[in-house]
C-alpha cells in the first residue's frame, strides 16, 4: 500500500510542504537556542587550559554560524509559505535544511571529540532529521553519509582505537534511530495520505455504482459560473419499481450498475456523469448548444432502450425518461437540477422513454 505511493508526484508534493511548514516551526525555536548557547559560552569565559579555550572558541564560531545559516533560511522560508514557491525550490531548501541540521551535528560532535567522547549532538539532529519526511531510499542515502562524514572526523582526531571503535557503534546505533525514525514517520504520512485519499472520494462517488455522486457534480457545476453555455441532463429508468417487485433489489442494484457503465462508455470526455441516487442519472453536458444536448440525449435513450441488461440467464430491456435544461447557477446548490428535473417530470407524464426539454417534447416512441 504505502510502496505504491512512493512514487505518487502528488504524494512527494504534499511530503514537501509539509516538511516546510516543519522547518518553520523547527527554526522558530532553534535559532533562539543557539543564541543562548553562544551567549553561555561568551558568559563562562575563557579556560586555563588551551585545548579547552580552542574547543570553547570553536563551540562560539560554529553555533554563531549555525545561526546565521537559520535566521537567512527563516526568512527564505516564510517567504515560501507567503508565496506557495514552486516544487524545485521546495526541494532545495528541504535538501539545505537536512544537510544543515545533520551536518551541523556531526560538526558541534566533532568540536565536542576535543574535550569528551560524547556524541549527544549527532544525536539528536539524528532524530530531528528522522521527523521530516523522506522517501526511505533518499534517507538511507542521507544518513549513511552522514555516518561516513563523522567517521572520517573521527578518524582525523587520532583517538586510541578502543574510543574509536565506542563512538564508531555509538554514532552507528543514533544513524540506525534517525533513520528508522524517518522511515516509520514516513509510512505513517503515506498512510495518512491514502486514508484521506481514500475518505474524499468516499465523499464524492456514490458506493453501489462508483459514479461520481450529487456532492461532486455540485462542485463541478459551482465552477461553472463562467458564463459558459451548459446543458444538465436528468434520466430516470421507467418502472423501476417494477423491476424491484418482479426480480428483487438486489438485482435492481444490478440493473443500477450496468447502467452506470452503460453510460460511462457512451458519454465524451468533457461529459461529467453523476448518480443522483435512486435509479436517477444526472449528466453535465459542458460547453454546447440546446441541439448538441438534443442529440446527446437521444443517442443514450436509444442506446438504453436496445441493451440487453443481464440478471443471471435472463436478458430484459428497460427504457429511460429525459430531462434537459440549460445550466443556470442559482444561489442556492439545491436548485441547479430544478428546471432539468421538471422537464423530466414531464417526459415521464407523457409516456415516458422520451425527453423533455423546458416546454417541448421530442419523442422516441
Amino acid at each position: 500500500m504505502t510502496g505504491a505511493l512512493v512514487t505518487d508526484p502528488l504524494l512527494i508534493e504534499t511530503a514537501l510542504r509539509s516538511n516546510i511548514q516543519r522547518i518553520f516551526h523547527t527554526l522558530t525555536f532553534i535559532a533562539p537556542a543557539h543564541v543562548i548557547i553562544i551567549a553561555l559560552y561568551i558568559i563562562r569565559g575563557s579556560y586555563s587550559s588551551p585545548l579547552e579555550e580552542l574547543w570553547r572558541k570553536c563551540l562560539i564560531v560554529a553555533n554563531a554560524y549555525l545561526l546565521l545559516l537559520e535566521i537567512h533560511t527563516y526568512f527564505r522560508v516564510k517567504k515560501m509559505l507567503r508565496e506557495k514557491a514552486d516544487l524545485q525550490e521546495l526541494k532545495r531548501v528541504q535538501r539545505f535544511i537536512i544537510c544543515l541540521v545533520l551536518g551541523s551535528g556531526v560538526i558541534i560532535t566533532l568540536i565536542n571529540h576535543l574535550v569528551s567522547t560524547d556524541i549527544t549532538p549527532l544525536t539528536l539532529t539524528c532524530v530531528l532529521a528522522g521527523t521530516y519526511y523522506m522517501q526511505p531510499l533518499k534517507s538511507i542515502v542521507v544518513y549513511m553519509s552522514t555516518y561516513i562524514l563523522y567517521s572520517l572526523g573521527l578518524f582525523a582526531l587520532n583517538y586510541p582505537r578502543m574510543i574509536i571503535t565506542l563512538n564508531l557503534a555509538n554514532s552507528l546505533l543514533s544513524i540506525v534511530v534517525g533513520l528508522l525514525l524517518a522511515y516509520i514517520n514516513w509510512r505513517n504520512f503515506c498512510f495518512n495520505v491514502l486514508q484521506q485519499h481514500q475518505i474524499a472520494e468516499m465523499a464524492y462517488q456514490d458506493p453501489l455504482t462508483g459514479l461520481p455522486n450529487r456532492r461532486f457534480l455540485d462542485d463541478v457545476i459551482q465552477q461553472e459560473q463562467d458564463g459558459g453555455s451548459s446543458y444538465i441532463i436528468i434520466l430516470d429508468v421507467d418502472d423501476f419499481k417494477l423491476i424491484n417487485d418482479t426480480y428483487g433489489h438486489p438485482s435492481g442494484d444490478s440493473i443500477l450498475k450496468q447502467l452506470a457503465d452503460l453510460l460511462q462508455v457512451n458519454i465524451g470526455s468533457d461529459e461529467v456523469l453523476a448518480r443522483l441516487g435512486g435509479e436517477e442519472f444526472v449528466l453535465l453536458v459542458k460547453n454546447t448548444t440546446l441541439q448538441e444536448s438534443l442529440q446527446v440525449a437521444e443517442k443514450l435513450r436509444k442506446i438504453i432502450a436496445e441493451h440487453n441488461f443481464v440478471l443471471g440467464n435472463e436478458k430484459i430491456k428497460i427504457t429511460a425518461s429525459f430531462g434537459l435544461a440549460p445550466l443556470i447557477v442559482p444561489e442556492s446548490p439545491a436548485n441547479f437540477y430544478v428546471t432539468a428535473d421538471r422537464a423530466l417530470y414531464e417526459a415521464k407524464a407523457n409516456g415516458k422513454n422520451q425527453i423533455r426539454v423546458a416546454e417541448r417534447s421530442v419523442s422516441g416512441i
